[in-house]
């Protein structure tokens, strides 16, 4: 049996000068009592020793020597502990600045903000698929029309045509009264000469009656040059050469159908197509995510103050 063992047997256990720390009610104190749980049976094994080997003197220094590790062990227990409180209060802090940050509301500012975005992209689409189907009429209507341009050259010409052989027909008129009176003049005078040359030739009590007649038809002759001249200036040459010319840069074609295509309608759908995309990123790429992030942080909220519940917290 060694000296440590006859001590023990000798000495009752209330003689021996043990730790008399009460059991700590905290997790970090726990952690504290077990790392010094070594030191304090060392301290505790010294002082038998020192009692057996020394009596009296021996056991006061084995006495003195627990003493100081105990106190040593106190003190490292306390450090700890004040410096765990010290972390443990940042962190609490820097908890309730996050808990401000959240109280702040940024989430239904958010949803309120996409919802009025989205209200009025909902106006532009709206408006700008009703645009679309409008230029597509009107351009389907101009393409119709231009398919009849040839229709209308070809009666253009056809008109040409006509009022050429009427003015041929009048000439030859002339010409051939100019042969009956024996002079040459100009329509309106020839038909003149000729309605008098007839009327010298009929027999008396006829003249009158042939003379309205012929009066009649000289007025109708004579209006032909000038109708004419009117076809001619005021309707086919502005048809051919502004409306309908063939000419690169002329006509309605070239100067109003082409360039309200590629100046108006083609720009237009394409601004309306930008306007579909931009309207589809919308939400694809922020709507939809946001409002998919907004749920995972309500339901994230939902379980802290689940967590506050139950451990305390709230």
């Amino acid at each position: 049996m060694d000296e440590e063992e006859q001590l023990e047997e000798v000495l009752p256990d209330e003689c021996l000068v043990e730790d008399n720390e009460e059991e700590p009610a905290q997790n970090l104190e726990e952690a504290l009592a077990q790392d010094l749980e070594a030191a304090q049976q060392l301290s505790r094994r010294r002082f038998l020793v020192g009692a057996l080997a020394g009596g009296a003197a021996g056991l006061a220094v084995a006495a003195g020597t627990g003493a100081v590790v105990w106190k040593v062990a106190d003190t490292q227990a306390d450090l700890a502990k004040a410096t765990a409180d010290d972390e443990i209060a940042r962190l609490q802090g820097l908890v309730g600045l996050y808990e401000k940050l959240e109280r702040i509301g940024l989430d239904a500012i958010i949803q309120s903000g996409m919802a009025a975005v989205g209200l009025l992209f909902g106006g532009l689409e709206l408006g700008a698929n009703g645009l679309k189907s409008g230029l597509e009429l009107v351009e389907k209507g101009l393409l119709s029309i231009e398919k009849t341009f040839p229709i209308v050259q070809t009666g253009i010409e056809w008109v040409e045509k006509g009022v050429s052989a009427l003015a041929d027909g009048i000439g030859a008129l002339q010409a051939t009264l100019g042969r009956v009176v024996d002079k040459a003049s100009p329509i309106t005078e020839a038909l003149g000469d000729f309605v008098t040359f007839v009327l010298d030739k009929l027999p008396f009590g006829m003249g009158d009656k042939v003379q309205s007649v012929l009066g009649t038809l000289s007025d109708l002759v004579s209006g032909i040059p000038e109708l004419i001249e009117g076809i001619n200036t005021h309707l086919l040459e502005p048809l051919r050469q502004d409306w309908f010319s063939t000419e690169d840069g002329r006509g309605i074609d070239d100067a109003l159908f082409k360039p309200l295509v590629e100046h108006v309608f083609d720009p237009l759908e394409a601004l309306l197509g930008d306007l579909a995309g931009l309207i589809d990123t919308w939400q694809q790429k922020l709507v939809a995510p946001s409002q998919q992030a907004i749920e995972e942080r309500a339901t994230i909220r939902e379980q802290i103050a689940r967590y506050k519940q139950d451990h305390g917290l709230a």
